[in-house]
């Protein structure tokens, strides 16, 4: 067959480039309610929940169904958060949902006293049970009542109270309250008159962060402590998650082996995280990008790399989309800096010559 005049024989074929063509429309279309699921979703989710107020009973069901299973746990996040029976969140608090940030999300919404404290007393994990320590504070003092015995841990003089009055329940609660802020506050003198030299100060710090036995005051003398092998010490051996937390983030740790160890060895994600941030050290960094399996502190990692090569492969191979758009801001700001710092150079050198 004579070939026309201009015509390349590599040409395209015309009829594979229109099946192309149409599959890629095809995928476009496809593609594009998923893209502008993320808003509509929202907008439906706010919607039932104003329905529900409303007294719309299968509105209300709705919100729960998408709560207990909508495939994506953002959605199911966001209706939980919109959840008011207490049954159903108990029921996703407790281990129904896969992802911790909707059980989180559940336990905040509880207001049952009785449900709170039945989580903390069988809950493993330590975010969850965390979360469930607050909310229940948050409850008691709302509610005006005392606390049970086992929680009456603050070293304060309080005198006991079995029952009292909404107004005489608010008032204990309140003084319990400012009492405990007192005591922070004197810990934070303490720190003060440490830092000053005062080595009678320092024991002071160190024995109620050793011995005191209310959490937030330990971890409040935590913080105030400046003796980095006391540091090491409360990061590595302590039980309490925010003894812990207030060693790794005081700024007089800066051990990087005790820091790469802990964010090796903790099993909870936040210590991890708290020592990722740290890290600077490059060949720990790397190691512990490889082993880790939460996606927030395998973030924070990549945050803290500096190599553009092993940035350059992140952004273009992990296999989360978070974690690439992280790597990728990385290697963007590294090089824009370099090439700010080699302007800088360029201009001093000409500025010196000029000379």
């Amino acid at each position: 067959m004579k070939k026309k005049c201009g015509e390349s024989k590599n040409r395209f074929p015309q009829g594979v480039l229109r099946i192309l063509m149409g599959s890629f429309v095809l995928w476009l279309l496809l593609s594009l309610p998923a893209r502008l699921s993320c808003g509509d979703e929202i907008e439906r989710i706010e919607r039932l929940d104003e329905a529900c107020r409303g007294g719309r009973k299968e509105a209300c069901a709705e919100l729960i169904e998408i709560a207990r299973k909508n495939e994506k746990w953002e959605w199911r996040k966001a209706a939980v958060e919109k959840v008011s029976d207490q049954e159903v969140l108990k029921e996703i608090a407790g281990k129904n949902d896969e992802e911790i940030a909707v059980r989180i999300a559940a336990v905040r919404r509880i207001a049952d006293r009785d449900i709170l404290e039945n989580l903390e007393r069988s809950e493993r994990d330590i975010n969850v049970r965390l979360a469930v320590s607050t909310r229940l504070s948050e409850v008691i003092i709302s509610t005006n009542r005392i606390p049970p015995p086992d929680m009456k841990h603050f070293e304060i003089n309080i005198p006991p109270v079995t029952r009292t009055s909404d107004q005489e329940g608010g008032r204990i609660a309140a003084e319990v309250q400012s009492k405990h802020e007192a005591v922070i506050q004197e810990i934070r003198k303490t720190g003060g008159e440490c830092q000053g030299g005062n080595r009678e100060a320092c024991d002071r710090l160190f024995e109620i962060a050793e011995n005191n036995g209310d959490s937030r005051l330990r971890g409040a003398a935590v913080e105030q402590i400046r003796n980095e092998g006391q540091l090491i010490r409360f990061a590595r051996k302590s039980d309490d998650i925010w003894v812990v937390l207030a060693a790794v983030q005081n700024r007089h740790l800066r051990d990087q082996k005790v820091l790469g160890e802990i964010a090796r060895n903790s099993e909870n994600e936040i210590v991890r995280l708290c020592a990722v941030k740290k890290i600077t050290d490059q060949a720990v960094l790397i190691e512990l990008y490889g082993n880790e399996a939460n996606t927030y502190v395998r973030m924070a990692l990549v945050d803290q790399l500096t190599d553009y090569r092993l940035l350059d492969e992140i952004a273009g191979n992990d296999g989360d989309l978070g974690i690439r758009h992280v790597a990728l801001e990385r290697y963007q700001l590294l090089k824009r800096e370099a090439a700010a710092e080699k302007k800088d150079r360029l201009k001093n050198q000409q500025g010196r010559e000029m000379q």
